[in-house]
């Protein structure tokens, strides 16, 4: 009886460790941990507006993956998201597939016209990059969003239409700041 015993101990010791090591490999094979950024960005954009706020790692990666894509399709290899003083944004995520990340967003957005909030106002090359230019119906601002070096870059400014010469200073300075 007391062998019976010491046999099902045993086992239930083996399967809890079983489960502990399948846990662990499985959290650190599927979930990719991003303590430190490599990724650069501007500390200061035009006209002395500070950074307010940074993400990086894995926080930094299941926000951007939250509201982007299905996190199963695309590695990211590191992940910044910078906030500045003036209310600008800017998600920086690194992948070998930034390219295809990028096609499939403008796609969603021309596919979804009027059921999304974004509206592909045109593309324009800014030093040689392709750039999309995107409104934004809830609020007043302006995006762009690129590909360089296999960092896909979404830049997003406070906006009301005077302010164009404002919005096209911050995303050259910040294209040629992450081309660098």
């Amino acid at each position: 009886m007391q062998a019976f015993r010491y046999k099902r101990v045993s086992i239930l010791i083996f399967i809890i460790l079983l489960i502990i090591l399948v846990g662990y490999f499985t959290l650190t094979t599927f979930h990719l941990k991003l303590e430190n950024s490599k990724l650069t960005y501007p500390k200061e954009l035009p006209g002395n507006i500070g950074v307010i706020n940074i993400y990086i790692g894995d926080d930094a990666l299941s926000r951007i993956k939250s509201i982007h894509w299905d996190p199963s399709k695309i590695l990211i290899e590191d992940a910044v998201i910078v906030e500045y003083s003036d209310g600008s944004r800017l998600w920086l995520a690194k992948t070998s597939k930034a390219q295809e990340l990028l096609n499939m967003m403008i796609n969603k957005i021309k596919e979804n016209q009027g059921m999304l909030p974004y509206q592909l106002i045109h593309k324009i090359d800014v030093s040689g990059v392709e750039v999309y230019i995107i409104s934004d119906t809830r609020f007043p601002r302006i995006h762009a969003v690129w590909v360089e070096n296999n960092i896909i870059a979404w830049l997003e400014v406070p906006f009301n239409s005077r302010d164009f010469d404002r919005f096209y200073e911050i995303l050259v300075y910040v294209l040629r700041y992450i081309k660098a």
